[in-house]
């Protein structure tokens, strides 16, 4: 029969882990701008092209909302690249009274895209370069308060634990996601080859790791079941293909 024979709905075969709870208050800008202040200052070692991007086009949307009469101070030094390295700093770490308690952007659906997404792309990034996975958790978590639904962003958090070997603080991440997607809108819902068989796949690593042998195997089947063909989150595991991920486990290709 095989073993798609047994019919399990997902859902139900990770009733021991709960749902995440979050919290659901957005930030004002003001913490926005001081978050991405300290994201600024943490990552600066990496010198990370997608983080700095990121980090302008923040700042540009915290700008839309600023004291456009913000005089900044007179600055006497050397070159032109350190005046404007100074202000730039004095800028984000000024305050900001039109900030404080401001979170009109979340009635600009561009401007709250932007902010989800900027934040999104930082976290993914800090996880990928093997940057304190708790950091990069903190940062996911600023996208989630923006958006509860952000179902992408659950599903980094399970990767930051998976990695920092929290296996069942991971499998609640990813069961979050898959149960956020499954009550979007079919236009909103995710692919069946990208992020659904991304968290099949985390899922089952975890599983495994747990000695969660079975359930483990179906779930990495049932990635592996609907992931298209250019599908490659397994590297982000260590394992270069379907086929060394079957074989460090031990499981049948049938």
């Amino acid at each position: 029969m095989g073993w798609f024979s047994k019919k399990e709905n997902w859902l139900n075969m990770l009733d021991k882990y709960s749902l995440v709870e979050y919290d659901s208050s957005p930030p004002d800008l003001a913490e926005i701008k001081q978050r991405t202040y300290e994201i600024k200052r943490r990552s600066e070692r990496l010198n990370d092209h997608v983080i700095a991007q990121s980090i302008g086009a923040i700042k540009d949307i915290i700008w839309d909302y600023s004291d456009k009469d913000f005089q900044f101070e007179t600055f006497h030094l050397n070159t032109p690249a350190e005046n404007f390295m100074l202000i730039e700093d004095y800028w984000w770490r000024n305050r900001d009274d039109r900030l404080l308690g401001n979170t009109k952007y979340l009635n600009n659906v561009w401007h709250k895209q932007g902010l989800m997404q900027g934040f999104y792309a930082i976290g993914a990034t800090l996880s990928e370069h093997n940057s304190d996975q708790n950091y990069a958790i903190e940062v996911f978590k600023i996208a989630i308060r923006i958006e509860s639904t952000y179902f992408q962003c659950h599903m980094r958090i399970g990767d930051c634990y998976l990695k920092n070997e929290e296996y069942d603080n991971g499998i609640p991440y990813y069961k979050t996601s898959l149960d956020i997607n499954s009550k979007l809108g079919e236009d909103e819902q995710l692919g069946p080859g990208d992020y659904r068989a991304w968290c099949y796949l985390g899922v089952g690593i975890c599983l495994l790791h747990i000695s969660e042998r079975e359930k483990g195997i179906y779930f990495i089947k049932l990635a592996k079941s609907v992931a298209v063909e250019s599908f490659t989150a397994y590297l982000l595991y260590g394992y270069q293909s379907w086929n060394s991920l079957y074989d460090h486990f031990s499981i049948d290709a049938n």
